[in-house]
């Protein structure tokens, strides 16, 4: 079951981020699937893979708006129509047939700025999975794609690929799913011609996807996507540093156990003797045993 909304219009206060008045649509176990702010008056549709959603409104106490008003229906997986939003925003060239079939966005020219396109990739139940192919992508690049991008998502939002930058090689990405989802997105400046790709379904029996597990976790340089791993690496300087760091520590900690600990007991343990005070043209001398000391 799917929820399509369509946002028809909205009026909440702009931030690059919706930092300050925002409307986030959740799932039922909280996960943020959007958030919408900023002004608009061409209708937006949203297809979410769930059949209960929250929608979450907030606003600071700094300026406001009218505010917003949507639609929604609910609809069957194969019933889903694939959503434009309003005239040309998501216009794509799309082929599709019970083998896959092929996206091209733009069709022509460069896509428009704050853009959300959804796309659903759906086969039948004999499907295993997919095997989607990026022909070319020209979008806007940045190193975590944080500006423009198109997403591959599963069925219930988990970002499986996120992309952005120029890819002149086509590559192909497996995608053990029988249904995914393509979200492009894009800011309020900076375009690019998009991209196009194809895809086919792999039914089951014809192969074990693991044996294209290369292909599945392959990126080209041109290809960015969200996830990074680190590599610690080591360097004789750091070493040095660290033994130095080490041995100061020591030190300071020896010191502070023989003026707090151990210099205290040693004291105690002599005993005070015999103390004499006395007065001394003004001055006071004290003996403890036999030293004296005078102040």
């Amino acid at each position: 079951m799917y929820i399509v909304m369509t946002l028809m219009w909205k009026n909440i206060e702009f931030h690059s981020a919706c930092g300050w008045d925002s409307l986030t649509v959740k799932n039922v176990g909280g996960f943020q699937l959007e958030k919408i702010c900023g002004n608009s008056s061409t209708p937006e549709v949203f297809v979410f893979a769930y059949n209960q959603i929250q929608l979450v409104f907030y606003s600071d106490s700094i300026n406001f708006g009218l505010g917003f008003y949507l639609t929604y229906t609910f609809a069957p997986a194969s019933s889903v129509v694939l959503p434009t939003q309003g005239p040309g925003k998501c216009l794509a060239t799309q082929v599709s047939n019970a083998d896959g079939g092929s996206l091209k966005f733009p069709p022509t020219g460069n896509y428009p700025n704050n853009a959300f396109c959804t796309w659903i990739i759906d086969s039948d139940q004999s499907v295993e999975w997919v095997e989607l192919t990026i022909e070319y992508a020209n979008i806007q690049f940045n190193q975590v794609c944080m500006y423009d991008a198109l997403e591959i998502r599963t069925d219930d939002h988990v970002i499986l690929r996120t992309l952005c930058g120029n890819v002149t090689t086509p590559e192909t990405i497996v995608l053990p799913y029988p249904r995914v989802m393509l979200m492009f997105r894009s800011d309020g400046s900076v375009t690019g011609l998009g991209f196009s790709l194809s895809y086919v379904y792999v039914k089951a029996g014809t192969a074990d996807p693991s044996s294209k597990t290369d292909e599945m976790d392959s990126t080209p340089l041109e290809l960015v996507t969200t996830t990074a791993v680190y590599e610690a690496e080591t360097h004789p300087g750091a070493i040095a540093g660290g033994v130095v760091g080490g041995l100061l520590v020591l030190v300071i900690v020896g010191l502070l156990l023989f003026f707090f600990v151990i210099r205290p007991r040693r004291f105690a343990a002599g005993g005070l003797g015999n103390i004499q005070v006395r007065h001394s043209k003004g001055k006071q001398d004290v003996s403890m045993d036999n030293p004296t000391y005078v102040n």
